[in-house]
């Protein structure tokens, strides 16, 4: 009897974890409560994260500030490139992707 008691409060315990692992990781890997969260402390300023970035990242305290950028994408390749003012700044390998390269067949398709 000792033992069945001892299995269910185990099988209990781990059955209420995983159910409150799913309650606090859904929304496609943010939180359920992150809104809340954003609601009480505010969302950053474009000026806050541009200095977060300069005290975080030294490299880029150097970098001028841009007003527009242009991404080009090239899905065979599987490359990103970023380019401003006509000058291409880097490129970046793109790790997945879905669907084949191609034309669009309709708005909006996938």
């Amino acid at each position: 009897m000792t033992k069945l008691l001892g299995r269910l409060v185990l099988y209990g315990t781990l059955l209420g974890c995983c159910g409150l692992m799913v309650l606090v990781v859904s929304g496609h890997g943010r939180a359920w409560w992150y809104p809340l969260y954003r609601r009480v402390v505010g969302s950053p300023t474009e000026a806050a994260l541009l200095e977060d970035i300069r005290r975080r990242k030294p490299a880029l305290q150097a970098m001028p500030i841009v007003q527009s950028l242009t991404l080009i994408a090239y899905k065979a390749e599987r490359e990103l490139e970023v380019w401003s003012g006509g000058r291409r700044l880097m490129s970046v390998p793109v790790l997945a992707a879905s669907g084949g390269p191609g034309p669009k067949t309709r708005a909006g398709d996938r």
